[in-house]
């Protein structure tokens, strides 16, 4: 376009060019949308002096760019940057819209607080800055992004108290809309008009352009139709002194809305009695549901979201709970929701909190950090990481106390997102153990039984006086175990299987440190099987006369006897007898060490000395005297006769001779504790 080589800095980015439709173009030549180098979205004005144009037309722009340079006001166009040559005169300013383009797009409640907020701009020219702008006008409007109206255009301002030396030059003419000129510059009337009384006429044509263009003022049940007509007809009077000042229009009924009302209160709650902020803050929720979500959005959220507003006490209770998550429908009966939808949400909430955590000052952080839990959910993990991480972090360095705190809570809230490393910045290991207790559900009256692998020795002797006692328990095992014909004696013994012996050996060479190691997992019900195991009794029907040898019969012990097996270890038993049993055993003068429940036994002598043994037992009848004399004269041969004879190959002498040995400790303990059962009997 013509103004691509008129730019001040050869690195704006020019874009689309404005409708040739708008008035605009009877002030400038070229404009369009621009991108500074900074990033920011701008909007460039590019006029190009022809040779014939005076040095006056060039004045009028240079007061122009003057003015909107000086002013700086919320309802004035943001300036930007500026250049002017003999050849040209550039502006930029921020990225806005002509208002006879954009007026199509707007609600009802835009225009009408788009119009408000052009008589306080216009008020602030005259009672403050000491200005008119002498050319009020849809092309000297402009609509921001967020729908706001504020004024530019003032190539024609003009000092108030000079106004008297007002010309209707043929430039001015040119670029002055007829319909918004009042009567008395086209009768070149003088001295006798009030200043501002040109603004006046052209604010109330302003009225009237912006009421036709209104499709349908129903939908905005606030919306002051007649009120503004009226005003408008007061203001477009061709009497300039039935006018009236501007200023005396503000706290007119028809100039006031929800918007505007919330909008000023904000910007002054720090000069804000107590009592006022009490009223105020107690039903601002209230009101911002009845304005449409995008009002609020867009031109209340930034001022909800203020510094004074967050230093303010009243704020933290009424309103930021609710204003800092989204509306969810879920939440409709619930009284503390969200106000804008979650797009809304995410377009306008979003970007504001992120501003708000790079401001560093202490009471604005320690004000948003309060509410942190409220939104952390809802920033993206690019946000989390690029912005709030780093923000975070800073104020985890600070000296104040109060910071530190407040940063390792909003940083614990983090962690679920993103994860501890991602926090920490550090490599994480795996130092604790999770003991929660998972809890199963388990009938008892459904048991599983498994076979355990017989002993490689099993021992049968012969007229021994009766042994229940050792057992009490058995005697209760009628409907289990098969009744010992009476007059009879049964010895139930059992010894470790090489799959026991090999377990019992691996946790005879733990560390005296690991065996003291309170392991959480091997305590866990979810990492122990229990099952029913099978006990192998022998029970012998003496039958010395007729040399018969009885059956032996294995029966299933379901409530006295559990095996309990480690994961990862099939073949690793554990034998663990209930407490009837470790009450009579304790009684037994046995070299055995019965274990509590679930608790690995430490391997003993005995259980040494079986290991790596396997006798073939030949099923002979002897006597008891046979058996003890075996025991304890182990020089003498053996009787082919003999129960305990073994059948062994030559190689296998060292084992027989352990064997032996471990029958020479522990028949006799056995004899002496049948001795001591006899005197009691007797």
């Amino acid at each position: 376009m013509g103004a691509h080589g008129s730019v001040p800095s050869s690195d704006v980015q020019i874009g689309e060019e404005v409708s040739r439709s708008s008035s605009i173009y009877r002030v400038w030549t070229d404009v369009a949308s621009c991108v500074t180098p900074n990033g920011d979205q701008a909007t460039i004005f590019s006029r190009k002096f022809k040779s014939t144009d005076s040095k006056d037309i060039r004045s009028f722009f240079e007061n122009g760019i003057k003015i909107a340079r000086q002013i700086r006001h919320p309802y004035v166009v943001k300036y930007i940057d500026s250049r002017i040559t003999d050849e040209e005169a550039v502006l930029i300013t921020e990225r806005v819209q002509i208002l006879d383009i954009a007026i199509d797009s707007l609600s009802p409640i835009e225009i009408h607080t788009g119009l408000i907020t052009i008589l306080n701009a216009l008020v602030f020219l005259h009672s403050k800055a000491g200005l008119c702008h002498n050319n009020v006008c849809p092309s000297s409007v402009f609509v921001t992004s967020d729908k706001r109206w504020k004024l530019c255009g003032f190539e024609c301002a003009q000092k108030a108290e000079n106004i008297e030396h007002w010309v209707q030059s043929d430039f001015v003419r040119s670029i002055k809309e007829a319909d918004f000129a009042p009567p008395e510059d086209k009768l070149m009337l003088a001295g006798s008009v009030p200043p501002t009384a040109r603004d006046s006429f052209a604010f109330g044509k302003l009225i009237l352009f912006a009421v036709d263009l209104i499709s349908d003022c129903d939908s905005f049940s606030g919306f002051p139709l007649l009120s503004l007509k009226e005003v408008a007809s007061q203001l477009t009077s061709e009497n300039p002194s039935v006018r009236g000042e501007l200023s005396s229009f503000l706290e007119n009924p028809a100039f006031s809305n929800d918007v505007t009302s919330i909008d000023n209160v904000l910007r002054t709650i720090h000069s804000q009695s107590d009592s006022e902020k009490d009223r105020f803050f107690s039903d601002l929720v209230d009101r911002l549901r009845l304005i449409p979500q995008e009002i609020v959005a867009n031109q209340l959220v930034p001022v909800l979201l203020s510094r004074y507003v967050l230093l303010e006490r009243r704020s933290h209770h009424f309103l930021l709970p609710t204003l800092l998550r989204p509306l969810s429908r879920r939440d409709e009966s619930d009284s503390c929701i969200g106000i804008l939808n979650p797009q809304l949400y995410r377009m306008h909430i979003i970007p504001q909190i992120l501003k708000i955590l790079r401001v560093h000052e202490v009471s604005v952080r320690l004000n948003i950090l309060a509410h942190f839990g409220t939104f952390v959910q809802y920033l993206s993990i690019n946000e989390l990481e690029n912005v709030v991480l780093k923000e975070l972090k800073a104020s985890l360095l600070d000296t104040d106390d109060r910071l530190v705190s407040a940063s390792l809570c909003a940083l614990a809230d983090v962690v679920p997102i993103l994860g501890g490393a991602a926090v920490t910045e550090r490599k994480h290991v795996k130092s604790f153990a999770d003991g929660t207790p998972k809890v199963h559900d388990v009938h008892t009256s459904v048991c599983h039984t498994r076979r355990l692998p017989v002993s490689p020795i099993s021992l049968r002797l012969d007229e021994l006086p009766e042994l229940e006692s050792i057992s009490p328990t058995y005697s209760d095992m009628n409907d289990t175990v098969a009744e010992t014909p009476p007059g009879t004696s049964s010895i139930k013994l059992r010894l470790l299987s090489e799959s026991e012996q090999t377990y019992q050996d691996d946790v005879s060479n733990r560390t005296e440190e690991d065996r003291n190691v309170w392991n959480w997992e091997e305590e866990s019900s979810d990492t122990v099987e229990e099952k029913t195991s099978t006990i192998h009794t022998i029970h012998e029907f003496p039958n010395s006369e007729s040399g018969h040898e009885s059956d032996v019969e294995c029966h299933s012990v379901h409530e006295n006897i559990t095996v309990c097996e480690k994961p990862n270890s099939p073949d690793s038993v554990k034998q663990n007898i209930t407490e009837s049993h470790l009450g009579t055993m304790n009684a037994v003068d046995l070299k055995y060490r019965v274990p509590n429940i679930g608790e690995i036994p430490e391997p003993d002598l005995e259980d040494i000395l079986f290991a790596e043994m396997e006798p073939v037992i030949e099923k002979k009848s002897v006597s008891l005297e046979d058996a003890l004399r075996i025991a304890t004269n182990s020089e003498k041969p053996q009787s082919a006769e003999s129960r305990f004879a073994l059948v062994v190959e030559q190689n296998e002498s060292h084992e027989i001779a352990r064997f032996m040995s471990f029958l020479q400790r522990f028949i006799p303990l056995i004899v002496k504790r049948i001795s001591k059962m006899r005197e009691r009997g007797q």
